[in-house]
């Protein structure tokens, strides 16, 4: 049911709109408090916000839900939901006609309409790269048919390695390893110019382990809340656990590194200056 957006959008769009109350818009009013009710909870998942937009727009095929997706990934989940509840605000107070004025748009056109406004400019070729001709690179949605294509010559990596920087979990001593776990913060929103849009959907965890000599090296330092711990290893997909296995070869933490950068300048040895 998607329909084509237009990409300039006039500025009387972006004011509120009164809570509905005509009886014509009694079960848009329904949905919008029953969204409202459970907003909070929803934000915290945005498949599922995406999968309740596509719902409640009668989305069905996979272009718009993927632009769905990639709306909710570049303004966050909870302003996601208040889009939502926008669209359906206007549909049921009449609802919004094209710009030659030859129909109504459907929900799903009105949510689109909308987004191009609250997507910043930067994103929108990324999201509707047929309005935007030579903008966009690749578009997230269209990576799987490109991946199968780069697959038929598979190249090959030396020796793969991870770095990752933040604060441990739980920690498991079990004779000589280390167990414990991290979990990536939200995707980064900017990335190099012409590299697609990430989706905002669960990150996949990380499960170290740790040799137990590397371990008792930063293991004081990691008492003080302000460190945090850096580990190079090698990773390895575990589908069983659906996360990334990361075994150790090199552990130390930002402070320790701090004070071994600043010792090699103290102990630096001083050139003399000639007259």
């Amino acid at each position: 049911m998607s329909e084509e957006i237009e990409p300039t959008l006039p500025s009387e769009i972006a004011t509120s709109v009164e809570v509905v109350t005509s009886p014509e818009s009694d079960l848009f009013a329904a949905q919008i408090a029953a969204i409202r009710q459970i907003s909070k909870e929803l934000a915290k998942d945005p498949q599922k916000v995406k999968t309740y937009t596509a719902e409640i727009l009668q989305e069905t095929e996979e272009k718009p839900i993927s632009q769905i997706e990639q709306i909710i990934a570049t303004i966050n989940s909870k302003k996601a939901i208040k889009l939502l509840i926008k669209t359906l605000n206007i549909e049921g107070n009449g609802g919004l006609v094209t710009y030659n004025g030859a129909r109504r748009r459907t929900l799903g056109g009105i949510y689109f309409f909308l987004a191009q406004r609250w997507v910043e400019p930067k994103y929108r070729p990324q999201i509707w790269p047929e309005l935007f001709p030579g903008q966009a690179s690749i578009n997230w949605a269209d990576r799987i048919p490109l991946i199968k294509e780069a697959v038929k010559e598979v190249g090959q990596a030396n020796i793969p390695r991870l770095i990752l920087i933040g604060r441990p979990g739980k920690v498991i001593e079990k004779g000589k390893v280390v167990l414990t776990t991290m979990q990536p913060k939200p995707q980064p929103k900017s990335l190099p110019k012409g590299l697609p849009m990430l989706p905002e959907e669960p990150t996949t965890p990380y499960i170290l382990y740790i040799g137990s000599k590397q371990w008792r090296k930063v293991k004081d330092s990691l008492s003080n809340k302000e460190d945090e711990l850096i580990v190079e290893g090698y990773p390895a997909f575990n589908p069983q656990l659906k996360a990334i296995t990361v075994f150790a070869l090199k552990t130390t933490t930002k402070l320790m590194e701090e004070s071994r950068r600043t010792k090699q300048k103290t102990e630096a040895p001083s050139v003399a200056v000639p007259t």
